[in-house]
């Protein structure tokens, strides 16, 4: 049985694809917005539950209103893949995701909406290190 953070960063792999233009902290503030998340307060306590409702939802609807069945993950490039697995490995802290990607930003001077990849990337844990 998968967890819920492993079932989230699936969900963000499907979005990923759904969405290749948009930078993770992009996704997670969209999803957090759909969870309900209006402010930046909000958006850190947003749960991985949470956003993982809300990513299944958008994932549904956004897939029936493309004409689109099973989301094709071989598009999803090694980058996004790696800062996937370093959540994963986050994971073993408790900390709700939205709450690692907003510190994460805020670390880097920036906010989760406007935080680049790579930095989130840079942060990741060693051992998830691309192959």
């Amino acid at each position: 049985m998968k967890t819920t953070r492993e079932e989230l960063s699936a969900a963000l792999a499907q979005l990923s694809v759904l969405y290749p233009t948009m930078r993770f902290g992009q996704l997670l503030e969209m999803l957090a917005s759909l969870a309900g998340a209006e402010t930046i307060g909000e958006i850190e306590r947003t749960s991985d539950e949470s956003l993982l409702n809300a990513a299944t939802d958008h994932i549904a609807r956004r897939s029936k209103q493309l004409g689109l069945g099973p989301i094709d993950l071989s598009g999803l490039w090694p980058e996004r893949q790696h800062l996937l697995a370093s959540f994963l490995v986050d994971a073993t802290v408790g900390e709700p995701l939205a709450r690692i990607s907003v510190q994460s930003a805020t670390e880097g001077g920036t906010t989760l909406y406007d935080v680049e990849d790579e930095f989130l990337i840079a942060k990741a844990a060693p051992q998830t290190a691309v192959a």
